[in-house]
């Protein structure tokens, strides 16, 4: 191993839009959607037969916790792919010997022969993300309880 001072920096955006993990997140987020979207008809059907005001509100409750569920699951996939990157950025860093990667969007300038991203991108060629399993939706009959 390498020992050095030496600060560089890569594109993370990049790095993760270039890599299999992009594909990855997209494909994840669409199944979570996909969960959400059915649980979302399965509660439309507990609305009939209620009170038009009683439907609004369980309507509204259940728009805004299916909404919420959506944006956690978002940011959720979006802390895995990051986990990936950094372990990719720390066996580029121990291998070359850096003393340090930054992200290039907080590079206010430097020397292009600095710029590792493409090494990054080798490094994450065969990175799998485990986002683990998808959420259930299971809608509670408001009528019921």
């Amino acid at each position: 191993m390498k020992e050095s001072q030496t600060v560089v920096y890569a594109s993370f955006s990049e790095a993760v839009a270039a890599s299999p993990l992009a594909h990855q997140e997209a494909e994840r987020l669409g199944a979570v959607k996909k969960v959400l979207d059915e649980g979302a008809q399965k509660a439309q059907s507990l609305y009939a037969g209620m009170p038009e005001e009683k439907a609004q509100r369980a309507r509204q409750a259940d728009a805004q916790l299916l909404n919420s569920q959506w944006v956690a699951e978002q940011q959720g996939a979006r802390a895995v792919v990051l986990t990936e990157v950094r372990k990719a950025a720390a066996e580029l860093l121990k291998k070359e010997g850096y003393a340090m990667i930054v992200d290039r969007d907080a590079v206010m300038a430097g020397q292009p022969e600095k710029d590792v991203t493409g090494a990054l991108v080798a490094g994450l060629k065969d990175a799998k993300a485990d986002f683990g399993t998808l959420p259930a939706v299971t809608p509670v009959n408001p009528e019921k309880g």
